[in-house]
C-alpha cells in the first residue's frame, strides 16, 4: 500500500471510533453507551433475571402475558431492562427506563400471517403513544431458511412488513429447528437478508438457540453456539437473543440456567462479546486485509475494526469442512510482526504482512494486531478479565440514568454492586455476579421503585474481603 492509501487508511481508522450509536434517537430506548451491546434473551420469568445476568444477559425481550406490575418490579429490583408489548401497565411507566423498547407480535410471516397493514397500523399507534423507544419486531426463519415451508408470506413482502418496526430480528435454529448442523450459515444468511430489505437503515438482531427446543435429542454443542453467535457478529449483527425454552422431553422454561455446560459456554461467549463490545460498535474498516481459502467449498468471512490503536479481524468458515485461510493485511510493515489470536492464548507470526490460519467445521478465530508499531501485543482482552475492578460510572454527575461497567476475575466468588446514600442505607443495588465483564444502569431509583433525591451517593462492588468503590452526584 502506497504513502497515500495508508493516510487514508488511518483516517477510516480514526473515523470508526466515532461511530454514532444506532440508539441514538431514542431517549429510553437501549444504551448508547459504546461499552454496551444488548444481548437479551427471550420470554422469561423475571424471577430469573439475576441468573441470566450471571451469565452475561442485559436485556430481557418479551413477558409472557406482560408487562404486569409486577414483573416490573421484579426486574426493576434486578436491574435488568426490558423490551416488552405495550399495554395498559407498559404505558404507565412511560418514563421509567427499565423498558428499552417495544414489542410487536412475534412471527407475523408464519402461518397464519399476520396482515402487513395490521403490523404497520399497530407500529404507528405505538409510536403515537411512545416515541422516544424503539419499537422491535421479530420474523420466523423464513428470513434465513429459503427452503422452509412454514412460512405465512411471499419472500418480497418482508420490505413491507420492515416498515412496521425500528429494530428487526429473526429466529433460525440450525441444529435444533432445520435439523442440520451444516446449515449453521443460516445465521449469518438471515442478517444478511435484514440488513438488505432495509438497506442498513435499522439495526438487524437475531436469535441464537441453546436447547433441544422441540427436539429430544438434536441440541447444538456449546461450539455451534459460539459459532453461530459470532457469524452473525461478523456478518452485522447488532444485537443478540438467546432462546432459552425447551418443550422436549419435559417443558423447561429456564432450561438454559439448568444446563451447565451450556450456561457456562453462554457465559465465556457473553463475556467475550463486553470486553469487544467497543470494538463491535465501532465503524467498519474495510480494506484492512485480504484472504483466499484453500478450500473454495469452506469460504471464509470477516469483519475487520479498529479501536484505541488497535485493528481487529473477525474471521469464521461459514461451511462444514476444513481449510486453510491466507491473510494478507494491508498495513503491516515489510520484515516480523505478531498478532494475537483472542480468547484462544496464542498468537500467529505475520511475515510482511502475510499469515495463514486453519478453519474446522464452523471454527472462529478473532486476531488483533497494533496498528501503528506493528509490534508483538499481549492479550488485554481475554474471554474472563485477571482482575477485580470497578470503572467510573458515567455519566457523572447525572439525573436520569448512570452506566456501571465492573470486572470480576475466573475462579472467584460471585460479588455484589451497592449503591449507598451518605448515610450509610443500601439504596438500590445487584447481587450474586459471576466472573466477567459486567455492566449496569442505574436509573436513581430505590429498592422499591421510589425516586431519590438530589445528592451524593456511593457504588461499592464487594467480592469477598476486597472492595471498590466510587462516588456519584445524583441531580433532579
Amino acid at each position: 500500500m502506497g504513502r497515500l492509501g495508508c493516510i487514508l487508511l488511518l483516517v477510516l481508522m480514526g473515523a470508526a471510533a466515532n461511530a454514532e450509536s444506532p440508539y441514538a434517537r431514542w431517549s429510553h430506548g437501549p444504551s448508547t453507551d459504546p461499552a454496551y451491546f444488548p444481548i437479551g434473551v427471550w420470554l422469561q420469568d423475571p424471577a430469573h433475571a439475576e441468573g441470566y445476568q450471571e451469565i452475561g444477559i442485559n436485556l430481557y425481550v418479551g413477558l409472557w402475558q406482560g408487562p404486569t406490575e409486577a414483573q416490573l418490579a421484579v426486574l426493576t429490583q434486578a436491574g435488568m431492562r426490558v423490551i416488552c408489548a405495550q399495554n395498559a401497565a407498559g404505558l404507565r411507566h412511560w418514563d421509567d427506563p427499565i423498558i428499552a423498547g417495544w414489542l410487536q407480535p412475534d412471527e407475523p410471516d408464519n402461518v397464519p400471517p399476520v396482515p402487513r397493514a395490521d403490523i404497520v397500523a399497530g407500529y404507528e399507534r405505538m409510536l403515537h403513544w411512545d416515541a422516544t423507544r424503539p419499537v422491535l419486531l421479530n420474523f420466523g426463519q423464513g428470513v434465513a431458511n429459503r427452503e422452509y415451508r412454514g412460512r405465512g408470506i411471499n419472500y418480497g413482502d418482508y420490505p413491507k412488513y420492515a416498515l412496521g418496526a425500528d429494530i428487526l430480528s429473526f429466529d433460525v435454529y440450525p441444529v435444533a429447528g432445520v435439523g442440520d448442523p451444516r446449515t449453521l450459515w443460516y445465521v449469518a444468511r438471515g442478517v444478511d437478508s435484514l440488513r438488505t430489505l432495509t438497506q442498513d437503515s435499522k439495526p438487524a438482531w437475531n436469535f441464537i438457540e441453546t436447547t433441544r427446543i422441540n427436539s429430544t435429542w438434536r441440541k447444538a454443542t456449546p461450539r455451534q453456539v459460539r459459532a453461530e453467535v459470532w457469524m452473525s457478529l461478523i456478518h452485522g449483527s447488532q444485537g443478540i437473543v438467546y432462546f432459552a425454552h425447551e418443550w422436549q422431553p419435559v417443558f423447561r422454561e429456564a432450561r438454559l440456567l439448568e444446563d451447565e455446560e451450556m450456561a457456562a459456554a453462554v457465559r465465556r461467549i457473553n463475556a467475550g462479546i463486553h470486553n469487544l463490545a467497543p470494538v463491535l460498535n465501532s465503524a467498519d474498516v474495510p480494506g484492512v486485509a485480504t484472504l483466499s481459502s484453500a478450500n473454495p467449498a469452506v469460504p471464509v468471512d470477516i469483519l475487520t475494526k479498529q479501536h484505541n490503536g488497535y485493528v481487529y479481524l473477525f474471521a469464521a468458515s461459514m461451511r462444514a469442512g476444513e481449510t486453510s485461510a491466507s491473510f494478507q493485511l494491508a498495513d503491516a510493515p515489510p520484515g516480523r510482526m505478531t498478532v494475537q489470536v483472542l480468547q484462544e492464548e496464542r498468537s500467529i507470526d505475520v511475515i510482511d504482512g502475510a499469515f495463514a490460519d486453519e478453519f474446522v467445521d464452523f471454527d472462529v478465530h478473532l486476531y488483533r494486531w497494533q496498528s501503528s508499531s506493528m509490534t508483538a501485543v499481549t492479550d488485554l482482552s481475554p474471554a474472563l478479565p485477571a482482575t477485580f475492578g470497578l470503572q467510573p460510572n458515567h455519566p457523572n454527575p447525572f439525573n436520569g440514568e448512570t452506566n456501571f461497567r465492573f470486572e470480576l476475575p475466573a475462579g472467584e466468588r460471585v460479588a455484589r454492586l451497592d449503591i449507598f446514600d451518605l448515610a450509610g442505607q443500601r439504596v438500590a443495588g445487584i447481587e450474586r455476579v459471576g466472573a466477567g465483564v459486567h455492566h449496569w444502569t442505574w436509573d436513581g431509583r430505590g429498592t422499591a421503585g421510589m425516586t431519590l433525591a438530589t445528592g451524593v451517593y456511593v457504588a461499592r462492588l464487594r467480592m469477598g474481603s476486597a472492595t471498590r468503590t466510587r462516588r456519584l452526584l445524583l441531580l433532579r
